[in-house]
């Protein structure tokens, strides 16, 4: 039988760690902060910063997560961030410069949400008549301000 793989990582809580098995995210930022909490994401990965500090447990190792899963964390297809255009020329981008780029971006499912509020599409893929009456109300105060 296989042993799982934990890793205990240093939190503000009763216990003084919180335990991290495979598949689980480890934020390793601000180790020496004592009032932070949430560092491992159960079965999931939290916010990813331009640092990207999280991690993961795989066979048995703490690894840092790569910049083509922290592509696809932000929605983007593999290897969106490898090339770049540099004076006209394409170029491959570092992988710390890679993740930088990916810690600012926004993700695309969160940016798609968004935008389907901001046109009153719902969940049945109609559009809202509310959404339409608002935005001419916002046309009329447009116009007489102009």
């Amino acid at each position: 039988m296989k042993r799982q793989t934990t890793f205990h990582v240093p939190e503000a809580t009763k216990k003084g760690y919180a335990v991290a098995i495979e598949g689980d995210s480890i934020n390793l930022a601000f180790l020496e902060a004592n009032k932070r909490r949430g560092r491992v994401g159960k079965g999931i990965a939290n916010t990813i910063d331009t640092g990207v500090q999280q991690y993961t447990l795989g066979e048995g190792s703490l690894r840092r997560l790569t910049p083509i899963e922290c592509e696809r964390l932000q929605g983007f297809p593999d290897d969106w961030t490898k090339w770049g255009m540099f004076d006209g020329e394409k170029k491959e981008i570092s992988d710390s410069q890679r993740y930088k780029m990916l810690g600012n971006a926004v993700s695309v499912a969160v940016v798609s949400a968004i935008g389907d509020k901001m046109i009153g599409k719902q969940s049945n893929g109609k559009e809202s008549p509310l959404w339409i009456l608002e935005m001419e109300l916002e046309l009329m105060n447009l116009k007489q301000a102009a």
